[in-house]
C-alpha cells in the first residue's frame, strides 16, 4: 500500500489506524482516514449517500463485494496501476468520493486528497504528479 497526502500531512496507508483519527484532522480528512480504516478492518456493508444530483440524495447499501467488482471494473477499464497516484477531490460522504478512495486501495494506489472545491487543480502542490482524477461538472466547468 502507498500513501495517502493531504495539503498538510502525510500518512503511510498501512499504519493507518483508529488512532490516527485522533490527529489533529479537519472534517474532509477525518471522512478519508476513517473510510479507509473500514476498509482496512474488512467491514462487510458500506452505507453510502447518493449526491442527489438527480433527486433527494438517498441512503443505499452496498456490500464490500459489489464496491470491490466496481472498483475492479473501472481499474481494468482505464488499465490502471499499483503505486500510481489519485487525486480524492470529491466528497468522501458521498458515492463519487468513497469508490475513488476505494478504487486506490483495491489497486494499492497512493492517494492524495484534496477539500473538495470548485477547482481542485490549484491546490495540488507544484511538481506532484496524479495519474487518476474523477471530476463533477461543476468542477470542470471552473478548471
Amino acid at each position: 500500500m502507498g500513501y495517502l497526502k493531504f495539503l498538510s500531512k502525510q500518512f503511510e496507508i498501512e499504519t493507518l489506524d483508529a488512532s490516527s483519527l485522533l490527529k489533529e484532522l479537519s472534517s474532509f480528512e477525518h471522512s478519508v482516514i476513517s473510510l479507509i480504516i473500514q476498509w482496512k478492518e474488512n467491514q462487510k456493508v458500506f452505507s453510502l449517500t447518493t449526491s442527489g444530483s438527480t433527486g433527494t440524495p438517498k441512503s443505499i447499501s452496498f456490500t464490500r463485494e459489489q464496491l470491490k467488482t466496481s472498483a475492479r471494473l473501472t481499474i481494468e477499464t482505464l488499465q490502471l496501476k499499483s503505486n500510481q497516484t489519485s487525486l480524492v477531490c470529491l466528497d468522501p460522504h458521498y458515492i463519487a468520493g468513497q469508490m475513488m478512495i476505494i478504487r486506490s486501495l483495491e489497486n494499492s494506489m497512493n492517494i492524495v486528497a484534496i477539500e473538495p472545491s470548485a477547482d481542485p487543480l490549484k491546490n495540488i502542490p507544484l511538481g506532484e504528479k496524479i495519474d487518476f482524477a474523477a471530476f463533477v461538472p461543476y468542477q470542470l466547468q471552473a478548471i
